[in-house]
């Protein structure tokens, strides 16, 4: 039995093809309206419906995000377009909002719930509650340290667990950034990530780096996660052209399956010892 998921993004039908063709374990996309990415990078349902039909063909799974801020106007069409995407048959739904998993607790005939990174999971309590919710995937907050992971993942083994394998992360609480994503010309930007310069009387005065941490790089180090139990690596990237996310998927099934067939934990631990930093006293 495989003991290990590569999620792959996909924002448009293409993309979705070009990971069940590279070896996506699962795809995620997001419920147009309802992500925090703009509509082009979405999936309306009659998508959805077609990508179940593409995914389910090929033995992959699919899971729609639902990640965007929503009001109170619109959580009645929210709710029911939750209830069609169960009914369409996709694998899971991807909640960020703690009130509208407590909602579906127990509605959901076919759909599994996901708890995203957005809702900031960070310790045993929260996973406990989320799992008396009906939760089965936690998706771990990107600032936890590996051995909080290691801890809440031995504390509650039954759940499954997933990482923010490749992609963007934040040094900030991820709830409370006051720099958003937006669109500009049609392309999504995270304003943290373009070069700012320093002003002084409207006068620039010096240019300065970007204020977002590097992307995540996890594939080398993949085996490390898996053994503490981590089931799925997630790529981040549904706005991104699909073919610059193959790569990825290929260096994270390359390098899970050669832990799983033939490394030790004691093969990563060079990476520990780089830059004599000390970390192997």
């Amino acid at each position: 039995m495989k003991q290990y998921e590569i999620l792959a993004p996909a924002g448009n039908l293409e993309d979705l093809k070009l990971m069940i063709r590279e070896g996506a374990d699962a795809i995620y996309i997001g419920l147009e309206g309802y992500s925090s990415r703009p509509d082009s990078a979405d999936f309306n349902l009659e998508q959805i419906q077609e990508a179940v039909t593409l995914c389910h063909e090929k033995g992959v799974l699919l899971y729609v995000a639902i990640n965007a801020n929503v009001g109170q106007d619109q959580m009645e069409r929210l709710i029911g377009q939750i209830f069609e995407l169960d009914r369409l048959g996709v694998d899971a739904v991807i909640f960020s909002e703690f009130g509208l998993v407590q909602y579906f607790s127990g509605r959901l005939k076919h759909a599994h719930m996901h708890a995203s990174t957005l809702m900031g999971v960070y310790n045993i309590e929260t996973v406990r509650l989320l799992k008396e919710l009906g939760v089965t995937r936690i998706i771990f907050y990107a600032n936890l340290y590996f051995e909080e992971m290691a801890g809440i993942i031995s504390a509650e083994p039954d759940l499954e667990y997933e990482l923010v394998a490749e992609g963007g992360t934040c040094f900030n609480d991820i709830r409370q950034c006051r720099i958003p994503h937006g669109v500009q010309n049609g392309e999504h930007i995270l304003f943290c990530r373009k070069p700012f310069v320093l002003q002084e009387d409207g006068k620039v005065t010096g240019e300065a780096k970007p204020i977002s941490e590097p992307p995540t790089r996890t594939a080398e180090v993949a085996g490390l996660f898996l053994a503490i139990g981590i089931y799925s690596y997630k790529i981040e990237g549904r706005t991104v052209p699909g073919k610059l996310r193959v790569p990825m998927v290929h260096a994270l099934k390359e390098n899970l399956e050669k832990y799983q067939k033939e490394e030790s934990v004691d093969a990563y631990l060079h990476f520990f010892t780089r830059g004599n930093r000390g970390w192997n006293q």
